[in-house]
């Protein structure tokens, strides 16, 4: 088995790493940022299953991602997926579109599976939880993912995303939910020149340009920079950040 993934701030990396490892022994996991990410799709016999990662970005699958199926449509080609969404609020059909993708480039789709983790859009009015809560929706998160892994070796197969329910879902609430707006925004006042949103920016949307930071239009609205900044100086939907959002706040590195 092996997991390929792209995750923004630690939550999809989290959820793929644990279905790995707890289905197999001698798992292999990548991230699609990493420069031997080939890799992933070499195997002595070239029938591992992929466990294909990703947040829900507004519903549907990050730019990043649909750039890196279609760019590997031949590795892709006669290999099983399951589909793994992180998102806060699970629902809607964004496997199927990825499913969509990954049939287009010969894939056969073993299955999908959505997991509740804490939400990064840290600058949103009342998406705020407390750290306690997200911890618990953590331990949740690794119960169903146990637990979904448990159901397929007795022959349930998971299919979030990908019935007509939720097509139907989907569409119903496309006329309630806000277009996100693609535009990051900086507050020169907070912002200290760390370069550190620089740094991490998987794909290279910001720069440093006339002694300030600028941003281009390649942002896959992952948050990243947003739950990184230290000066808290970035925001995409909102104008404040309650509080920054990532991964090793809420589970225990010593275990």
């Amino acid at each position: 088995m092996v997991g390929i993934y792209f995750s923004g701030t630690g939550n999809t990396k989290f959820c793929v790493t644990e279905y790995v490892n707890f289905s197999v022994s001698s798992g292999r996991i990548f991230s699609i940022e990493d420069e031997n990410v080939n890799k992933a799709f070499v195997s002595e016999d070239g029938g591992e299953l992929i466990v294909l990662g990703f947040p829900s970005h507004d519903g549907n699958v990050p730019t990043i991602m649909k750039t890196f199926i279609e760019k590997n449509k031949g590795n892709f080609s006669g290999r099983e997926v399951l589909i793994l969404v992180t998102m806060a609020k699970p629902g809607g059909d964004v496997s199927s579109k990825c499913a969509q993708l990954l049939k287009s480039a010969g894939a056969r789709i073993y299955g999908s599976i959505y997991v509740k983790m804490p939400d990064i859009r840290t600058d949103v009015e009342k998406r705020f939880t407390s750290i306690y809560q997200n911890k618990d929706m953590v331990k949740d998160a690794v119960s169903k993912i146990h637990s979904t892994i448990i159901d397929i070796k007795r022959g349930k197969m998971p299919n979030d995303g990908l019935g007509i329910r939720a097509a139907l879902s989907s569409i119903l609430n496309k006329g309630l939910t806000k277009e996100a707006p693609h535009e990051l925004k900086l507050d020169t006042k907070k912002c200290s020149k760390c370069m550190e949103c620089i740094e991490k920016c998987p794909t290279k949307n910001i720069k440093f340009e006339n002694k300030k930071i600028a941003f281009s239009d390649k942002c896959t609205m992952c948050y990243r920079c947003i739950n990184i900044c230290p000066r808290k100086a970035i925001t995409f939907l909102g104008k404040e950040i309650e509080d920054q959002s990532r991964i090793e706040m809420y589970i225990d590195e010593t275990k």
